[in-house]
């Protein structure tokens, strides 16, 4: 009788450790390349700033079709609007600084090319998404699931000493570079959700769940992306007129359907004046 207590006591010891184990592990972690894997790791690399690797999680979310799709596509829109900005800006920055430096213009003009170039892949990036968010999108409101980025939309005085013709240090200028970066990406979901230049509204309303946004607000913040984009192929830049009629002709057909305002006068002009470079 002592033996078959003992044994009893010790299963159900080991039944309890057991159980024990299972509760303290937590829930059951999403398969490494799954597309929830992505997502999650999305938010998190965006928590933490480092926007490359959200880029490359929510373009492997949206590699199929499946639930997060949908929710990737947004998110990686504005996210790949600002990122574009960014490069474009340190681009003519440091093309600016290269024509001031007339001594030593080598380094200003192996950092715009590097901008510009990363710039041009960017815009791809986002032409490949629109498509496809263009072929999955319905209805007249588009749901952001993007957390409200970090940064600060202030001027960022470094910029100034760059074009000036000022070779900063490596580190500096990797410091520089994501604070740019980080500030586009800011401007580009306030201009997301129809808050352009004013970065405390657009805090607010991305407070709002679910965050959806009208279709003209944010056809017109892409036609204001697309615009941008376009400016990297013209002549003066990248050279690609094939890239530049793409993207101005698509802000153009965006606009189409977007009510007449002030700023969508302004930017079909802009995209007609850009059209015009093709030529």
């Amino acid at each position: 009788m002592r033996a078959t207590g003992r044994r009893n006591f010790l299963l159900c010891s080991i039944v309890t450790l057991t159980l024990m184990a299972v509760s303290c592990a937590g829930p059951e972690q999403p398969k490494v390349g799954t597309p929830l894997f992505h997502w999650n790791a999305a938010k998190q690399t965006f928590a933490a700033g480092d926007y490359d690797k959200v880029n490359n999680n929510l373009g492997d979310v949206i590699r199929t079709d499946n639930e997060y799709t949908a929710r990737a596509m947004p998110w990686r829109l504005v996210l790949l609007s600002g990122m574009t900005k960014g490069h474009s800006e340190l681009a003519d920055t440091w093309e600016s600084g290269a024509n001031a430096n007339r001594t030593n213009p080598a380094p200003f003009r192996t950092q715009m090319n590097v901008y510009r170039k990363l710039g041009g892949q960017l815009a791809l990036q986002f032409a490949e998404t629109l498509q496809k968010f263009e072929a999955a999108h319905e209805g007249q409101k588009v749901t952001l699931e993007m957390p409200f980025p970090r940064g600060s939309a202030a001027e960022i005085a470094q910029l100034k000493r760059v074009s000036g013709g000022i070779l900063i240090p490596e580190a500096e200028r990797e410091t520089l570079e994501k604070r740019v970066i980080e500030r586009a990406v800011l401007h580009a979901a306030c201009r997301a959700v129809g808050a352009p230049d004013d970065a405390a509204k657009a805090q607010q309303i991305f407070k709002s769940e679910p965050l959806q946004i009208e279709w003209p607000v944010f056809a017109t913040a892409l036609a204001y992306s697309l615009c941008d984009q376009a400016e990297l192929f013209t002549n003066e830049r990248l050279d690609r007129p094939d890239r530049l009629e793409y993207f101005t002709k698509k802000a153009l057909e965006l606009l189409k359907a977007v009510p007449d305002s002030k700023e969508v006068k302004s930017l079909k002009a802009r995209a007609e004046k850009l059209l015009k470079k093709k030529r």
